[in-house]
């Protein structure tokens, strides 16, 4: 059979993005062309726009080629724009960072001028209020004493009391007189202003009436509907008491009824537990430990039984004290020859110490006659010696002196 046509293979992926490129290009050239003098003057498709809007839209065309000459370049679209326009970015950033800081440290120092010339005006401020209030309190205490105040005549007893006038009142005149326009006002137009005001009065304390009486209408409706609805709450009070009242009459039956089961339940129990508690002492009783008819019992493991051990058996006593005694008595001999052998210790150490004493004794004796030898000795050379000495003497005084 024939073999069926192979579908067309899917162009692999850097097939597409080599085609856009060269789309790119394409109208990156096309672009150029129509754009190369976009420099020195505007495309001619921009002369009817207005002035801002045709340097923005150029701006934006240029910064378009910009971008797409970039992507043009390999190396600038892959490992980024050039060290030269890096170092220049870094070099501008420094320079607006070091113009900031100029313009910080010429605000500071403008601050710090501007602070030294309010402190200099605020002292000289107060300085000046300074020396207002000492000349005044100095002029006050020159000038002003209590006799030259205005107040001082009024507070002496003698010229002013409030029972008498200081000028008799015969001859004190008007204070003053004044005549306004409008007093001679035509009669008939005060009575008809009169009346107007009435009217107006009349028709304020109408509708005062008629407002207090709807709101006391009101007030009234409104204090009906509260009697109502407090009528009404009662009665569902008075329901809910008598709801409440018969849940727990209810409630109580029921812990009754509960308490009840309970108290024939714990009777139970307790019964039981009496049971079983006679049950218990019965087998105690009754038991072969109770009762002591084995001393022990050994179970099938060849172990006593915890529980069944009363005491030894009667053999096993006999042995005990037969061990006992046994004990006591090698004791009792091995002190015997611990006593002993101190005896012959204490006897070889004072044989010991009377031979050593014998020893010493001897020692000092022969040490002594030694000594007294010696002092014999000594005391005959000294005694040759000073026959010796008397023969010298004779024979170096004495020319005719033979020995």
């Amino acid at each position: 059979p024939a073999r069926p046509p192979r579908p067309p293979r899917r162009p692999p992926r850097w097939h597409a993005v080599f085609v856009r490129l060269a789309i790119e290009m394409a109208f990156l050239v096309k672009d150029a062309g129509a754009c190369s003098a976009t420099d020195v003057a505007v495309s001619k498709d921009l002369e009817h726009l207005d002035y801002d809007l045709m340097m923005k839209i150029t701006n934006k065309r240029k910064a378009e080629l910009a971008r797409r000459q970039k992507l043009a370049d390999p190396r600038t679209r892959q490992f980024g724009v050039s060290h030269e326009v890096l170092a220049e970015q870094i070099k501008q950033k420094q320079a607006a960072q070091a113009a900031d800081a100029q313009d910080e440290e010429a605000y500071a120092a403008s601050l710090t001028m501007n602070d030294a010339v309010l402190q200099t005006i605020e002292g000289i401020k107060s300085d000046t209020r300074r020396q207002k209030q000492m000349e005044t309190i100095a002029y006050s205490i020159a000038n002003h004493h209590k006799e030259t105040r205005r107040e001082w005549p009024l507070s002496d007893p003698s010229k002013y009391m409030s029972a008498y006038l200081t000028v008799p009142e015969d001859k004190l005149g008007p204070c003053s007189m004044s005549r306004f326009e409008g007093e001679q006002v035509d009669k008939e137009k005060i009575r008809m202003a009169k009346q107007e005001t009435a009217r107006v009065l009349k028709q304020q304390m109408q509708e005062r009436w008629d407002r207090e009486n709807a709101e006391k209408e009101f007030h009234r409706f409104h204090d009906m509907k509260l009697n109502e609805a407090n009528l009404l709450r009662g009665r569902c009070e008075q329901a809910s008491v008598q709801e409440t009242l018969e849940d727990k009459f209810a409630e109580a039956q029921e812990n009754l009824r509960l308490a009840d089961v309970r108290k024939q339940r714990e009777a139970a129990k307790a019964q039981q537990e009496a049971q079983e508690k006679m049950k218990h002492a019965d087998n105690l009783v009754n038991s072969d430990r109770m009762r002591e008819v084995h001393d022990y019992k050994v179970g099938s493991t060849g172990r006593l039984l915890k529980g069944e051990y009363k005491r030894l058996s009667i053999e096993e006593e006999a042995d005990v004290y037969n061990t006992n005694a046994h004990l006591v008595r090698d004791k009792k001999a091995r002190a015997r020859a611990e006593a002993e052998a101190g005896a012959q210790d204490v006897a070889h150490i004072e044989h010991s110490v009377s031979v050593l004493a014998a020893i010493e004794m001897e020692k000092a004796r022969s040490q002594k006659e030694k000594t007294l030898k010696i002092v014999e000795e000594n005391k005959k050379l000294a005694a040759q010696k000073a026959a010796n000495d008397r023969k010298e003497r004779r024979a170096h005084l004495s020319l005719d002196y033979e020995p």
